[in-house]
C-alpha cells in the first residue's frame, strides 16, 4: 500500500528506508524487496522502519522472531496486536498502556472465530 496518500510524501519515507538498507549493503529498492529482516543488534534500524510506516500511514507487519505475537499496522493509522494466547495479549496490552490501547475487538470476517478474535487488541 505504498501508494496511499500523496506521492510527494511517499518519496521521503522511501528514501529514508532505502538509505538505511543501502547503509547495510542492501541495494534493492522497496519495489523489488518490500520486506526487511532485522538482526538483534539492529534495533535502531527497526525503529526507523516502524516510524516511517506509522508516520506515512503505510500498512505492514512487524513479526518478531521467536515470539508468539505480531503487529498488524493499518492504513487507518491503527495497529492491531495478534497473539497466540490471551495471556500474551494481556502482557502486550499492559506494555502499551501509555498509548491508551483499546481492547475492543474489531470486526473480522466470519471465518474468524470468537476465540481467535479474543486474541486481538486494537491500538488506537
Amino acid at each position: 500500500m505504498w501508494y496511499v496518500g500523496s506521492p510527494e510524501l511517499k518519496k521521503p519515507g522511501w528514501r529514508i528506508i532505502e538509505d538505511v538498507r543501502r547503509a547495510h549493503g542492501d541495494l534493492r529498492s522497496l519495489d523489488i524487496a518490500p520486506a526487511q529482516v532485522f538482526r538483534d543488534d539492529e534495533f535502531v534500524e527497526l525503529h526507523a522502519f516502524l516510524i516511517q510506516m506509522m508516520a506515512y500511514g503505510w500498512s505492514g507487519y512487524y513479526v518478531p522472531s521467536a515470539e508468539d505475537f505480531f503487529l498488524d499496522f493499518r492504513t487507518s493509522e491503527r495497529f492491531f496486536c495478534v497473539a497466540k494466547s490471551a495471556e500474551r495479549l494481556g502482557t502486550l496490552y499492559s506494555s502499551l498502556k501509555s498509548w491508551n490501547p483499546s481492547n475492543e475487538v474489531p470486526r473480522f470476517p466470519k471465518a474468524m472465530s470468537k476465540r481467535e478474535a479474543a486474541k486481538t487488541t486494537q491500538i488506537l
